[in-house]
């Protein structure tokens, strides 16, 4: 009896173990090697580490949250899902592998949406593309929670869009990704407004900066309409993210070649769109150098045999002719409007110009002339070197 009492003890007191072990196991996500996983202050983040990576979690969780916040900034919409869950899973490996990986999957009791993002090393993962991964996933969330049928697929968004947002958060290379998009618009180089904005764009997707630049655009806002929130929840009702959709949304128009129309204007009015206040950049600085060609009227054209394009050394052979002083005049404040909002470098660049041509408008003597050309080629030149040695130029108005 004793026996059988002490062994009815044993049995009770390794039951006690039993159950405590497995709570403890079901508490650390039912796997005995994972750290307990860590939230966001509103539960819609959670990152899960095993307990060799656990160092990693508080880190991660930071950097989601950031990021989060950021696209919330530059887009005008909140990233909280009701309906929705954000899990970044780290990994166990130490081998500097820099991959992402993001799924994403219907949790089977709820139903809710989640997007999982997966960092196999946490100390190689790439960055950038980490931050892309968390920008496309918050996207879907958003979506899939003013989605009217949840019981269908979840919607979903071209790849570009998430890397397009993850470098648009970054202000200080907004200037840098429009100057890109510009010149590869400007030399031919991109396709027609429904290949551009296509979900498989290949210019988005192949250019960063043109991703970026599209998602620039999205966020614009006016009185009247705000086109982002509009496309996202036409895509979550069930539209298809398709180049007539795009039109409609953006351009107000079922047609494709009034949409392209749309764009090119965008493009144009993007030319003198100050981004960055106070900086001037190499893309700014060559479009600044082609205002700087003069095109006469058709008459004075064909009267004088001269080409479409004048350069201000032409203009300056022409200095006594009241057509080209006339000229003169009206290029002054093309000149202006190219450097306006740009650092006193430029703004000092320009203003060089503009006393040479206010020279030829006043009737200076031609040595005068020529002597403040040269000066304003000279300044405009070493802009253009100390361009060329780093980045922005950012010297303050008051320095000019």
């Amino acid at each position: 009896m004793v026996l059988l009492r002490a062994g009815v003890s044993c049995e009770n007191e390794t039951m006690r173990y039993l159950f405590l072990i497995v709570s403890l196991l079901a508490w650390a996500g039912h796997c005995p090697g994972q750290a307990l996983p860590i939230y966001s202050k509103d539960g819609k983040i959670v990152v899960q580490a095993p307990m060799a990576q656990r160092n990693y979690r508080s880190p991660v969780l930071v950097f989601t949250d950031r990021v989060r916040e950021s696209l919330a900034r530059s887009t005008g919409l909140t990233f909280s899902p009701k309906n929705g869950l954000l899990e970044i899973a780290i990994g166990s490996q130490t081998n500097r592998d820099t991959s992402v990986k993001s799924r994403r999957f219907r949790d089977p009791a709820s139903g809710a949406l989640k997007e999982r993002i997966e960092l196999p090393d946490p100390e190689g993962a790439d960055l950038d593309r980490f931050r892309a991964a968390i920008c496309a996933a918050l996207l879907n969330l958003w979506v899939a929670d003013h989605d009217r049928d949840p019981a269908t697929p979840p919607a979903t968004l071209p790849p570009w869009l998430g890397e397009g947002f993850a470098r648009h958060t970054f202000r200080e290379n907004r200037q840098q990704n429009l100057d890109r998009t510009l010149r590869l618009w400007s030399n031919a180089c991109l396709p027609p407004a429904a290949g551009l904005w296509a979900a498989d764009s290949t210019a988005a997707t192949r250019e960063p900066a043109v991703a970026a630049t599209l998602c620039g655009f999205l966020t614009k806002r006016d009185a009247e309409s705000f086109h982002l929130k509009s496309l996202l929840l036409r895509v979550a009702a069930g539209e298809a993210w398709t180049p007539a959709l795009l039109a409609k949304t953006l351009a107000g128009t079922d047609d494709l070649t009034a949409f392209d129309q749309w764009m090119d204007r965008l493009m144009l009015a993007s030319v003198r769109t100050v981004v960055a206040p106070g900086m001037t950049t190499a893309g700014i600085a060559r479009r600044f150098r082609s205002s700087l060609l003069l095109y006469p009227p058709v008459s004075v054209i064909v009267n004088d045999s001269f080409p479409e394009e004048m350069s201000f050394q032409q203009l300056a052979l022409r200095a006594n002719d009241p057509v080209y002083r006339s000229l003169a005049l009206r290029h002054v404040q093309t000149v202006r409007l190219a450097a306006m909002g740009r650092d006193g470098t430029l703004l000092a660049v320009a203003d060089a110009y503009e006393a040479f041509l206010m020279a030829i408008v006043k009737g200076a003597k031609p040595g005068v002339i020529s002597r403040l050309l040269l000066t304003a080629e000279a300044k405009r030149t070493e802009m253009e070197q100390a361009l060329a040695q780093g980045g922005p130029l950012r010297v303050p108005v008051a320095a000019r």
